[in-house]
């Protein structure tokens, strides 16, 4: 192959591309005509997408955006403004869209008055000319819902959503008295410790503050120890319930050592303590205990009687002689049987009824007489078996017009009980009534 036809063959790849590019240029120009003629966005659409990078590709997508902004103006729907925006946000025809949209959305929020449009308005036009107007309304729809429920979890809702200063304090106010409320109606010295540390600053402070005082001193003396005591003075140093507190921290700090001789040190060093005159009668029960002749106290009772519940007896008379006897330094005990053991000390009570006037009889039924109350009991000596009897009658219901009611049989019995007791040293006992 000489030179000349080398050269030919060289040249003949570029002579090729040269036809090409003219006959897509000649394609893309017919193309873009037939586009031109039928002026619709969807001829314009498919000659971009057959030929993108085209001399006619810049008036071809210009004209799409007139043809699109056309079709928005025509249609006027919230969606095909907010699909313009999306697809042309640098169109110069964006800023009027964004204007006629703000006003579909505005009016729509007036006029359902959903929360939600109300959002979707906040959204999109964060600084629209209507915001002031549609975030009031907005809020004043969300304060309706908190109201509803009341509640502080429900107005920190609000306060998360709300905008306006106005609002937001107006939350803030509402939140300090429903916690308030909150915190009185459970009255207890948590509740009011709780709030005091969130509003501390609150408009019920003060008032709360006084009422954690009171709450935490009724809970104090409803334990009655020395560690709440102690734990509320540590709160409360200064608090006008401070003496009576100390007092009565003095008082069980004396009770710990149990003996006469420290009770009586007790009332030296502090003759003014509330609890003078406490220490004053456990000095003379301790003295009373040592002086007596006999220290448990067993106690049987037996009931026959189908005028009244006898576990309502039972209970009254063991429950009634056990506090008593507790009182004063003794221990009742349960004896089922007199004879059970010379060892142990006890005391029997007897109590018998027998159904008459006392009880009143059947409907209609002729009440019977003769009721009578005995009582029975025993002591034990400290360090001897040896026992000691005594028996008696307290009243007999005998005829109609010296009838004594149950309950006046009862007190009656219980007297001469502690009457009998009185002669074996135990003092100071009172009738069950």
């Amino acid at each position: 192959m000489n030179e000349r036809s080398h050269g030919f063959f060289r040249t003949l790849p570029s002579a090729f591309l040269c036809l090409f590019l003219f006959v897509a240029a000649g394609c893309a120009s017919a193309a873009y005509e037939r586009a031109r003629r039928a002026n619709t966005v969807e001829a314009y659409e498919k000659f971009l997408q057959n030929h993108p990078d085209s001399d006619q590709a810049p008036e071809a997508r210009q004209r799409l955006e007139q043809l699109r902004y056309e079709q928005v103006k025509f249609l006027r729907t919230e969606q095909a403004y907010q699909s313009f925006i999306e697809q042309y946000p640098d169109n110069p025809y964006v800023p009027q869209i964004r204007k006629e949209l703000e006003e579909i959305r505005y009016k729509r929020a007036i006029t359902n008055g959903t929360l939600e449009d109300y959002e979707t308005y906040l959204k999109y036009h964060p600084t629209g000319e209507h915001v002031t107007e549609i975030l009031t309304r907005y809020e004043e729809r969300l304060w309706e819902e908190a109201e509803l429920e009341n509640t502080v979890a429900a107005f920190e809702k609000f306060l998360e959503k709300a905008r306006l200063e106005a609002s937001r304090e107006r939350a803030r106010a509402k939140i300090e008295e429903l916690a308030y409320q909150e915190a009185v109606t459970a009255d207890t010295p948590q509740a009011y410790a709780r709030f005091l540390q969130r509003f501390g600053k609150s408009r019920y402070a003060k008032e709360a503050k006084a009422r954690y005082e009171e709450a935490s001193y009724r809970q104090a003396v409803s334990e009655d120890t020395k560690n709440a005591y102690l734990t509320f003075l540590r709160h409360f140093p200064q608090s006008r319930y401070a003496k009576a507190v100390r007092d009565r921290l003095e008082f069980l700090t004396a009770l710990e050592f149990g003996s006469i001789d420290a009770l009586k040190q007790f009332l030296r060093d502090h003759p003014d303590n509330t609890f003078a005159s406490d220490v004053t009668r456990k000095i003379e029960i301790l003295g009373q205990r040592q002086a007596s002749r006999f220290s448990t106290v067993g106690i049987h009772i037996e009931v026959s009687s189908p005028g009244e519940d006898k576990s309502i007896i039972f209970g009254r008379l063991f429950g009634t002689l056990e506090a008593q006897l507790a009182e004063r330094g003794f221990r009742a005990v349960l004896v089922d049987d007199l004879s059970s053991s010379a060892q142990k000390a006890f005391l029997l009570v007897r109590y018998q009824e027998e159904r008459g006037a006392a009880y009143g009889g059947n409907a209609g039924s002729t009440p019977t007489y003769g009721t009578n109350v005995t009582a029975t009991f025993s002591f034990r000596y400290k360090g001897s078996p040896e026992r000691i009897w005594t028996t008696f009658v307290s009243g007999t219901n005998r005829a109609r017009e010296t009838s004594l009611s149950a309950r006046e049989l009862r007190q009656a019995a219980l007297q001469d009980f502690w009457s009998n007791l009185e002669r074996f040293r135990l003092p100071y006992f009172t009738p069950w009534n």
